[in-house]
């Protein structure tokens, strides 16, 4: 492709060079170049060198078929995807879907897949595909059924504030398909399984994450012999961390292992404080702070009673 758009791809190349995945802007300028360009370069047989890639001649037609209709509503995809967080917008998904719907259902449902890993609002999403025309119905089901039939995110891997965006983005987006008019039944199933798996997913991520950015701290500067304000403060922006991420796994479900694990938690640091007994080191009044943080108030003062 780069050899067929000649001079246009070379100037397209350089350009891309200097920026980001941050420089949406301009990447939707340069991609507005680029996609509609590259859908009219395509050659309409297979290219000098296609065996390379370990593909049969045969196989370039339907390759080629699927890539043309794609690339060239590439600035309306593009448009669309930039703009997934906010469900994506019925007037953006609507033009990058109905860009692709005339070339049939294998163009669609590629572009329907690609927007439905980031929209925000996948239920309302494939309605709106479905209704484009009577074959479109099966493609937005079949789509949705992929999408379900998905692990829930690794929560355990993420950092706490990641974890909490994605919990909360997560909760929505199941909302959203608990209210779908295409999904009845044993696919109204399928999405409750979705939000006890992610309930649960998200649930063991907090744990990993409380070992990590609050009991092994405190654990550390339970057995220092000094221990400075920085050091407490950062143990306190932990607390606050899992606090986001324990209300935005509520929305999950779960409120009482919740509950269960901020009792548990609150125990174990109260445990620390009688580790704590050198002069400089950390004081029960620091490890409340953090307490106070994660479980209340009363949580905190429970710990400080003799």
């Amino acid at each position: 492709m780069q050899v067929a758009l000649g001079a246009e791809g070379r100037a397209i190349a350089a350009a891309c060079a200097p920026l980001s995945t941050n420089d949406l802007g301009a990447i939707a300028a340069l991609g507005a170049r680029l996609w509609p360009a590259a859908a009219e370069a395509l050659p309409q047989a297979a290219p000098p060198g296609w065996a390379a890639t370990g593909l049969a001649p045969a196989d370039y037609a339907p390759v080629a078929a699927l890539c043309r209709p794609v690339w060239r509503a590439g600035p309306a995809i593009w448009a669309a995807l930039a703009s997934a967080v906010a469900g994506p917008p019925p007037e953006l998904a609507r033009a990058a879907l109905a860009a692709v719907a005339p070339a049939g259902p294998g163009p669609l449902s590629a572009t329907l897949a690609t927007l439905l890993q980031r929209a925000s609002e996948p239920g309302a999403l494939a309605q709106l595909a479905a209704g484009l025309d009577p074959a479109a119905r099966a493609v937005a089901v079949q789509a949705l059924d992929q999408m379900l039939a998905a692990p829930p995110p690794p929560f355990a891997t993420l950092d706490p504030q990641t974890a909490a965006e994605m919990a909360l983005l997560t909760a929505h987006r199941l909302e959203n398909l608990e209210n779908c008019a295409l999904l009845g039944g044993d696919r109204q199933r399928q999405v409750q399984a979705c939000r006890r798996a992610a309930d649960e997913a998200c649930r063991a991520g907090f744990l990993a994450a409380a070992e990590r950015q609050l009991v092994a701290p405190a654990l550390r500067l339970a057995e220092a012999s000094a221990v400075t304000d920085a050091e407490v403060e950062g143990m306190e922006e932990g607390a606050r961390r899992l606090r986001a991420l324990e209300g935005a796994g509520r929305k999950l479900g779960g409120a009482a292992a919740y509950d269960r694990a901020l009792r548990d938690l609150t125990a174990s640091l109260g445990a620390l404080g009688s580790r704590a007994r050198h002069p400089h080191g950390l004081r029960p009044v620091d490890l409340a702070r953090s307490v106070e943080i994660l479980a209340g108030p009363e949580a905190a003062a429970a710990l400080l009673k003799p």
